[in-house]
């Protein structure tokens, strides 16, 4: 395993799915952290694999205990959500911030997400800006979706339009289909019918199901066809991606998406 070049790995990636369970599992019990992690998030989707959410736990632990970002936030979310081990907010955030501390942009994430809404912990919007800021700093796309909605909203900043419209887009044009979805809505709010409905139609192509069920739910009723129609794939996506029993994103629903109103 530690002779094998990048080629050699590329070739395994895009191989048949048993060779990959093989070595990713072979590297895993071999001390590769990066595997350890795959192989946790392998078990814990029931990806090819059964399903085994404590020993997800198990495999996120030792990566973390070498000192992986990704192995540490990980256990973070174990512990937020309950996945092999009972929900402890205070010892998420705990993880979260050991993960932050190493660079992680998705402890940094999960932090100010947590500051934010008071997931078992104080809420803290101040803290949870300066997070979301240290995150989008290291290119996550949907902590700056998450800084677009504070500064739109005022939490943990000033209200500042400008700025609130610059983060949808810069998170929009990264990929998060939240940022896209809020972006739509202040294009459509200012009369750019064009740039409303593209943005709605791109979020589709890259929303969750969580995200799916909540603009479903907003564009559904619409009287205005394109956008009642964008909100019926909208749940017919949200179907076809929901995930059969495994691991549920944070819940967010509403609270990130703003209320669209026509142009």
């Amino acid at each position: 395993l530690r002779r094998m070049s990048a080629e050699d790995w590329a070739r395994v990636l895009g191989g048949d799915r048993p060779t990959l369970v093989r070595h990713v599992r072979s590297a895993a019990h071999h001390g590769f952290r990066a595997a350890q992690v795959t192989w946790g998030q392998m078990l814990l989707d029931g990806r090819d694999v059964p399903r085994d959410r404590a020993a997800a736990l198990l495999w996120f632990g030792k990566a973390a205990a070498t000192g992986s970002p990704d192995g540490l936030n990980m256990v973070g979310r174990c512990h937020e959500v309950g996945w092999g081990t009972p929900v402890d907010h205070p010892e998420a955030l705990r993880w979260f911030g050991r993960a932050a501390e190493r660079g992680s942009d998705w402890g940094w994430y999960n932090l100010g997400c947590m500051r934010l809404y008071g997931e078992g912990v104080a809420p803290d919007p101040v803290a949870a800006v300066a997070a979301f800021e240290a995150a989008a700093a290291a290119g996550n796309a949907k902590a700056m979706g998450l800084l677009g909605r504070c500064r739109e909203e005022g939490w943990g900043a000033p209200a500042d339009p400008a700025a609130a419209l610059a983060w949808y887009r810069r998170g929009a044009e990264a990929g998060d289909c939240w940022s896209q979805a809020n972006l739509a809505s202040l294009l459509g709010a200012a009369g750019d019918r064009d740039g409303w409905l593209a943005w709605l139609r791109r979020s589709l192509e890259t929303g969750t199901a969580n995200f799916l069920d909540a603009l479903a739910a907003e564009l559904r009723p619409s009287p205005d066809p394109d956008v009642a129609a964008i909100g019926a794939a909208a749940l017919a996506r949200a179907e076809a991606a929901r995930p059969d029993a495994g691991p549920a994103p944070r819940p967010m629903g509403a609270r990130l998406l703003r209320r669209f109103r026509p142009g």
